[in-house]
């Protein structure tokens, strides 16, 4: 399954899938991927290696449908643009976590 987002024309790819640890201190939007490959929660950080390791309030959900330990990401610095991406790949993607 390819991870894929365009908005505004331009192609967003979502690169890994890596443990949370790997994550780059950098900004982006971020998939926790649960079991059989599927996202289940999409978020947005200025630090997303921070978000996702920093104790997230979703945490125990990520863990109900799958390990929380494979994350897949874009970088993105401008936090305009992140949020928009975000919004458009929760909408693909409805994960569950997502869903509260």
């Amino acid at each position: 399954m390819a991870f894929e987002i365009v908005v505004d024309d331009h192609d967003y790819y979502f690169g890994g899938p890596v443990r949370p640890h790997e994550l780059p201190k950098a900004s982006g939007v971020y998939m926790v991927m649960g079991d059989g490959g599927r996202p289940v929660y999409i978020g947005e950080a200025g630090n997303i290696h921070a978000r996702v390791t920093g104790g997230h309030e979703k945490e125990r959900c990520w863990k109900q449908h799958g390990s929380g330990q494979s994350i897949r990401y874009v970088l993105i610095p401008h936090w305009q643009v992140r949020k928009k991406v975000e919004r458009r790949a929760i909408e693909k993607w409805n994960p569950i976590c997502n869903r509260s």
